[in-house]
């Protein structure tokens, strides 16, 4: 009975621990909304809803999982060392921390563009000169073709195709977030037409929703629709992940302009060196 008494003393010692663990990563989170780092208050609100799980399950805990929420909390101490010490540092390093404490916490959407520091707002794009209109019927087949191509072998020649199929879509549509939208589409298959972005699970899945937004295009007003938001602002992401030279694509020169994208908007989210080593 004593022995049972005490296990019970010490996971109850062990969630209380948790708990009080997960609250300072509230508080600390809030600290890093308030000083303008949004990216790090995601990373440690994930920190926190991880340690709240464990602290459900203490039993549970294994060391790899202790491990995943300690390297993403030194890479996170690694990124604001750097910028205390005036140094350039994208918070996309911080993705690779950031994605394994969301796999631990099962989130639906895991994406880079989540810690993607840019004030997001539908803007207007100069259509380009000599581009033909094509309906979204006539675009349908095709992209859909097209994109399965993309999918299976992606190529700068089925990206290119892609691009002049979205461009020929938003050069049917009115002016507004439609039109947006599908211009940035023609910008980031056109990025991949000039090898400036790869192909990746992440851009592999702009497909389906593009996909999507093409059954829908012309039905209503979709203003106001998160999920289609959300889509063009990860098309605008991977847009600025483009570095555009001079002679750059006019799909891709015509979006950096509008929405005046520079390298500090670019960034390695694959880059896993942040969180290595202990700061301490």
């Amino acid at each position: 009975m004593q022995e049972k008494l005490q296990a019970a003393v010490a996971v109850a010692s062990d969630r209380w621990g948790l708990q009080q663990a997960a609250a300072q990563l509230h508080q600390v989170s809030g600290v890093l909304s308030l000083v303008g780092l949004p990216a790090g208050a995601s990373m440690l609100r994930a920190a926190e809803t991880a340690v709240a799980r464990l602290a459900e399950r203490p039993l549970e805990v294994e060391a790899t999982t202790v491990d995943t929420i300690e390297r993403a909390d030194f890479a996170l101490l690694a990124y604001v060392a750097r910028l205390l010490a005036g140094s350039k540092a994208s918070s996309l390093a911080l993705y690779p921390g950031y994605r394994g404490l969301q796999q631990l916490n099962g989130a639906e959407r895991i994406h880079p563009a989540d810690l993607w520091q840019f004030e997001w707002s539908w803007r207007s794009i100069p259509l380009e000169a000599g581009v033909l209109p094509r309906s979204p019927e006539a675009v349908r087949a095709p992209f859909e073709a097209a994109l399965l191509r993309q999918m299976r072998e992606p190529s700068p020649s089925h990206a290119a195709n892609l691009s002049g199929l979205c461009a020929g879509l938003a050069a049917s549509l009115p002016a507004g977030t439609s039109r947006t939208l599908w211009q940035l589409a023609a910008a980031v298959f056109e990025g991949q037409a000039l090898k400036l972005l790869g192909s990746d699970a992440y851009t592999k899945r702009l497909g389906s929703k593009l996909l999507h937004e093409l059954r829908v295009v012309g039905q209503g007003n979709q203003a106001n629709d998160p999920a289609r938001e959300r889509l063009a602002q990860d098309l605008l992401f991977f847009c600025a992940q483009c570095r555009v030279a001079k002679g750059a694509g006019p799909r891709l020169t015509a979006v950096h302009e509008a929405y005046r994208l520079t390298e500090e908007h670019a960034g390695d989210y694959e880059d896993a060196s942040l969180g290595r080593i202990d700061p301490s």
